[in-house]
């Protein structure tokens, strides 16, 4: 039976549409990405950035950076761990646990460098964050009035890895005292996080701590709501034998009053808190990583104020050029102008 002219016709029509599509397509090149896809398409899809402990200031800080990361860069998912400064060198280095870190400026040169106890050779700097102060406290009715008093007593530095621990040694070194000492001589070393200083000392378990932080520290703070705290000074040759050792370290006066049993001016030991990053991190991903960091400043300041070298203007403090990222140190250079 013969087709319909209509049919037919419509037939033919259909033929020419598909044959005309065909040609357009074939003879279109692929569809080319975009530079910014190019670019992006090495960033890690997911990290993992080593904190400070619970009740330090690296933890919550790390968080609040984790939340403007993950809004502000497409496709990132990003996982906070608690961590130490020494500890954080090396599971940075490593990049396996942990790709991105929070370490100390005091020991992260040595570290690159190589005169440090750990030569870690797979991590770079990529900025400064806030400052923090070494504070040995004492409960202020204590009999407790130099760190000489510390060599029979129960002493908790901070865990093993942790700034306070490393710091507290070497106090305990320019004094001549060392942990075998004070077990030695009837004390005790008790390696707790910050967190655990209140229940401690509340329940007569440490006679005296070591922590890192802002000032005045939260944990300091939980235990003056039970009983006043005071801070034990360092004489000053023997803060100088610990900067001779910790170059990167600096000595800043507290003022009396900051917390309740402190009535007289006190001098810490003081430090950059600095990210660093694996060395396998596109250089391209960390320079956008301290530029959102830098340009949501505001934000995080607003809920964390401690964050007070999160700026293009203090963001190198404690650090050098040599152990900079390139391109996050191009960027910071740019910045400045």
């Amino acid at each position: 039976m013969a087709k319909h002219p209509i049919i037919r016709t419509w037939g033919v029509l259909s033929l020419i549409i598909c044959l005309a599509t065909l040609f357009v397509f074939g003879c279109s090149s692929p569809q080319e990405p975009s530079s910014e896809q190019e670019t992006h398409e090495d960033w890690p899809r997911s990290i993992v950035i080593a904190s400070g402990p619970t009740g330090g200031p690296w933890y919550p800080t790390m968080v609040k950076c984790s939340e403007i990361l993950m809004r502000e860069i497409s496709s990132l998912t990003v996982n906070v761990i608690e961590g130490g400064a020494e500890s954080n060198i090396r599971l940075v280095n490593e990049g396996v646990d942990a790709q991105i870190g929070m370490t100390s400026s005091a020991i992260l040169h040595p570290a690159i460098d190589g005169t440090g106890d750990y030569k870690a050779e797979n991590i770079t700097a990529i900025g400064a964050v806030l400052t923090s102060y070494a504070q040995i406290g004492v409960l202020a009715d204590s009999s407790i009035y130099s760190i000489n008093d510390l060599a029979n007593k129960r002493v908790a530095p901070g865990k093993h890895g942790f700034i306070s621990e490393v710091i507290f040694s070497s106090v305990l070194d320019a004094y001549g005292l060392t942990y075998d000492d004070i077990r030695n001589n009837g004390g005790s070393v008790s390696y707790v996080a910050w967190s655990e200083y209140a229940s401690l000392i509340k329940d007569n378990h440490i006679d005296a701590f070591c922590l890192c932080g802002e000032i005045p520290h939260s944990s300091i703070m939980e235990i003056e709501a039970s009983k006043p705290v005071r801070l034990l000074p360092i004489e000053p040759d023997k803060l100088q034998a610990v900067l001779n050792k910790y170059p990167y370290l600096f000595a800043t006066e507290m003022p009396a009053g900051i917390y309740d049993g402190q009535k007289e001016p006190v001098t810490l030991l003081g430090y950059s808190g600095v990210l660093i990053a694996n060395k396998s991190l596109p250089e391209d991903f960390l320079a956008k990583i301290i530029e959102v960091l830098a340009e949501h400043k505001d934000e995080i300041v607003n809920e964390l104020p401690f964050v007070d070298l999160l700026s293009w203007e203090r963001i190198m403090s404690g650090l050098t050029d040599e152990v900079m990222s390139p391109e996050v140190l191009k960027l910071i250079n740019s910045k400045k102008k």
